[in-house]
Formats: structure tokens, sequence, C-alpha cells
């Protein structure tokens, strides 16, 4: 059955036992094995934390607003615990509770970086049981994509004092090597999960990329957007470019603050390199000046026509796309 280790400083306590509660409620009293935090009879114990990160499937980080503050220093349980499942490829969902933000690199010492680049999920005191109830949907997906088989649900559920399940280990003072496979590498699903549409697009047009994707899949495409699809807990790098790697199209939502956002310019980048489709929708520019906002855009995209989406219906503009892939479809196949 998956294991899960959740790990918290000491702030973040009363969000934790919530959380458990909430856990407890949905898998049940045999639930997944939690390890909360270091458990003082056992601090001694040679290869403790690793060895209880090693035999877990998953491991959850929770995140409050002290975070933003730094942590340096290297003998940190939540450090620790950090470092063992980098080291050992483990899953790492950041869980953001009290109001937190997401994890910027520079919080973390160099070593430990890696962790701020996997998707957050958070938790919110008014939709608490909402969002906890999507957190787990997103856990199974976690799971899936490391290779934990379906049979292993329904999940355990015990308490630190439960017993710890054996592991491999990389007792402390030790500098255990990172896997042969990396740890990006050891998540990528089984089955790729291929979409048609990857769409790009700047964190300020998230809703006018989710009303497009919307009216995308009533002209029954798949659609792949990065707030709605990412999987918490695996490098949002390595599953934007699995994205582009297998989708027919890349959509980019071309607005003044998309077409300045590095994020958006590699992953236009990365479609043209793949010989992908880049379809542009311009919100708030003119075609000249998307043209002229960026080289890499203008290389990427050639000269393909773009469309205004301002003051027009999104479901006009996704019928157009949807029209667009059937006619490469068709010429392709000539």
């Amino acid at each position: 059955m998956p294991n899960v280790f959740v790990s918290c400083r000491h702030e973040d306590l009363v969000h934790l036992g919530r959380l458990i509660t909430s856990l407890a409620a949905e898998f049940g009293a045999g639930g997944t094995h939690f390890y909360t935090g270091d458990d003082p009879s056992r601090i001694d114990e040679v290869g403790y934390p690793w060895n209880v990160v090693a035999s877990s499937d998953v491991v959850l980080v929770l995140i409050g607003p002290q975070w933003e503050q730094g942590i340096d220093d290297a003998g940190d349980s939540v450090l620790l615990h950090i470092d063992a499942a980098l080291k050992n490829g483990k899953p790492i969902v950041p869980v953001l509770v009290g109001g937190a933000n997401s994890p910027r690199s520079d919080w973390l010492p160099r070593d430990f970086r890696e962790a701020a680049s996997h998707q957050a999920f958070r938790l919110t005191e008014t939709r608490w049981e909402e969002d906890v109830k999507h957190l787990i949907q997103r856990l199974r997906q976690v799971l899936r994509h490391a290779g934990v088989p379906r049979n292993a649900e329904p999940m355990r559920m015990s308490m630190p004092s439960g017993e710890v399940p054996s592991g491999p280990a990389s007792p402390p003072g030790a500098t255990p090597s990172r896997n042969a496979t990396s740890s990006s590498d050891a998540l990528r699903p089984a089955e790729v999960d291929r979409r048609d549409i990857f769409i790009s697009y700047a964190e300020e047009d998230s809703s006018t990329a989710s009303n497009l994707a919307k009216e995308l899949r009533a002209q029954r495409l798949s659609t792949w957007m990065y707030e709605e699809d990412g999987v918490p807990g695996i490098s949002h790098l390595t599953q934007v470019f699995d994205a582009i790697e297998t989708c027919l199209a890349l959509v980019l939502i071309a607005s003044p603050r998309s077409v300045k956002t590095t994020n958006v310019i590699r992953e236009v980048e990365a479609a043209h390199e793949r010989d992908k489709m880049i379809i542009t929708i311009r919100s708030g520019l003119t075609h000249g000046q998307f043209t002229a906002s960026s080289t890499i855009l203008r290389m990427a995209t050639g000269t393909a026509v773009s469309s205004s989406l301002d003051g027009r219906d999104p479901k006009e503009i996704a019928k157009r796309i949807a029209n667009a892939l059937r006619h490469a479809s068709q010429k392709a196949k000539t």
C-alpha cells in the first residue's frame, strides 16, 4: 500500500493536525502511513529520517508564511526530509497553508532549490474540505505518475508512532548519490497523457486561457494548461515539456504581459523546435505589436496570421482553431 510522508515545521503544526484529520476521514483509520516531522524517540536511530522517506511513495511538505523569511539552517528537519526525498527520487508536493505564497528558490539553500520547482497545492481556511478533496485527487495522480499501482488503494493511515516500513537508508552524515535515473525521469508517466492543445499564457491571463480551454473542449479538442492540469509534486518543467512534446498544437495567448514572460517564450520556442503548429491569439495587442515584442516569438510563429480575442466571442476563436487543426490534419494525410 502507498506510503505518504508529511513534513512540517513547528509553526505549521495546527494545519498539520487538521490535514491529517481530513485525510483520516477520507481514507479511514487504517490509512496511509503519515510521518509528521521528527519522532523524538527515534532521532538517534541510524538512518532516520532517510529510511522513512526512502520507503515512502510521496512527500508532502507543509509551507506556511514564515517560509518567506528563508530557511538556511542545514539541520532544519524539513530540509532533512527534502534532502532525503530529492536523493531518493521521491515526488515532493508543497502544500501551502496559512495564506503562504508558492515557494521561491531563494527561500532555500542552493542544494534544496529543486524542490521549489514542484507545483504547490493550496489549502485555504474558507474552502478547506473542498481543497483537501482536490489534494487527494492530485495525490492519486502523483502516485500513478510514480508508478504506484491502483490496487494499492485504498490507502492506509497510521500516526507517527506506527511501524516504519523497511527501505533503503542513507544514514545521517553520509552523502548518498542521486539515483542513476533522475527524479524527473523517474516520475514520467508510463502512459503519456496526450492532449490536442497546449495553452501557453502568463499567470495574469489565466482566466482568459481557462475560458478558451472550455470552448476548445466544446469543440472536442483536449487541452493542457498548467494551472488546471499540472500535477503537484513533479517539476513543472518536466510536465510542461512533456505536454508540448505530445500535443498537436500550441495556442499562445499573446498579451502585453505574456510576450515578456520567460516561461511563455521558452514554451513557444520548445514547440517551434518540435515542429508543432503554433496558433497565436492576441489579447490587448495588435499584430504589429506582437511581432515587434520578441525576436524569438516572431521567428517561432513565422508568417502565420494571428487572431484577436478582443471583443470577440471565445466560441468563435475556438471554432477557428478547431478548423485549423482539421485542415492541417487533412493536409498531412495527402
